[in-house]
């Protein structure tokens, strides 16, 4: 009855460049992109409405600014880091039984989350290769993710229930009224979002390494396991990742030492490949470019010198030839799983 209720109500929707379209109350940000273009709805993994960062299946009952967010914004990014940590989850909870969870988060580049084991289990790097491969496993069923409003009482029973003390911790400090769970395959979570809409999206993963982490950055309270990844659309975007932070790594081992020629450095991040020096003296250059070789491993070309001194470096696997870029592979429409509306 809410429904067609609804659906005899229409709202203004107003877009980034002003303009307004009318829909019927309680449509969703893919349905709102399917209307623009069918390609638009196909490249989208999240909206932003009236401010807030939303899944692309979520009704939208009253008048609003709205942006829809591919690959490429910051905002798809974080949805996509936060389902691929709660594809992690599901992963561990499958693989490791009684484990607790923390939290998860989506961080720049990627995402981790904060877990405790059952007692004599401890997880390693040497593990993260199985769990990687359970993820893929999950990725392949393209699990739907489902968001679902629950009381504070039914939140606390559940996870009572499941013996999850961290979680329970959590919700006591929320305000009823305003707790969400997210559920995809088995796994359930207590969260706010946002999500993608379905696990299949995610294409390439990569789980980086294990830390220690106190609960809520307490020394008094427990420590957990940190276990951090990253994950990414297309694998070609993981391996140039996983490549950048090979040459970041080869330059952070350096720093002491770079800062002998009086340099300042800014590390590469996965887009631009580049090295950011400045304030250099007149022989900088030839002695940086000796001093980051490292056999045949590093090739360093010098870019760029800026008329204020600052020089920008290309660092790059001597062996491996600058691959084509490769055209997007994009899914047709009857691949991509359509979005729930609820």
């Amino acid at each position: 009855l809410a429904t067609r209720y609804l659906k005899n109500i229409m709202i203004k929707v107003t877009f980034p460049d002003g303009s307004v379209r009318e829909y019927a109350a309680g449509s969703t940000a893919f349905q709102i992109a399917e209307s623009i273009s069918p390609r638009l709805a196909n490249d989208i993994l999240a909206a932003s409405v009236n401010g807030e960062i939303i899944e692309i299946n979520r009704p939208i009952a009253e008048d609003c600014s709205i942006k829809l967010h591919k690959w490429d914004d910051a905002e798809a990014k974080h949805a996509f880091w936060h389902t691929s940590a709660h594809l992690m989850a599901e992963a561990l909870q499958e693989l490791y039984p009684g484990i607790q969870f923390g939290i998860g988060p989506a961080i720049e580049n990627g995402f981790y989350y904060d877990v405790m084991p059952a007692a004599g289990t401890v997880i390693k790097e040497s593990d993260l290769a199985a769990i990687e491969k359970k993820m893929v496993e999950l990725v392949a069923k393209k699990e739907p993710v489902v968001r679902q409003d629950i009381s504070k009482a039914d939140a606390l029973k559940m996870f009572e229930e499941r013996g999850e003390t961290f979680k329970c911790e959590l919700i006591s400090d929320l305000e009823d009224g305003t707790i969400t769970l997210y559920t995809q395959g088995a796994f359930t979570d207590l969260c706010r979002g946002p999500h993608l809409v379905n696990t299949a999206e995610i294409k390439a993963v990569k789980l980086l390494s294990v830390a220690g982490a106190y609960w809520r950055g307490d020394v008094k309270r427990p420590m957990l396991t940190r276990i951090y990844g990253t994950a990414w659309e297309k694998p070609n975007d993981l391996k140039e990742y996983l490549f950048m932070l090979e040459v970041g790594a080869i330059v952070e081992g350096k720093i002491t030492s770079l800062t002998s020629f009086g340099a300042f450095v800014s590390l590469p991040d996965n887009k631009s490949g580049m090295v950011h020096i400045s304030e250099v003296s007149d022989t900088f250059v030839k002695d940086i470019k000796e001093f980051l070789k490292e056999g045949d491993d590093v090739k360093v070309k010098v870019i760029d010198i800026s008329k204020e001194g600052k020089i920008s470096l290309s660092i790059r696997k001597a062996q491996e030839p600058k691959e084509k870029p490769q055209p997007r592979q994009r899914q047709s429409r009857n691949d991509r799983p359509r979005p729930n509306v609820w």
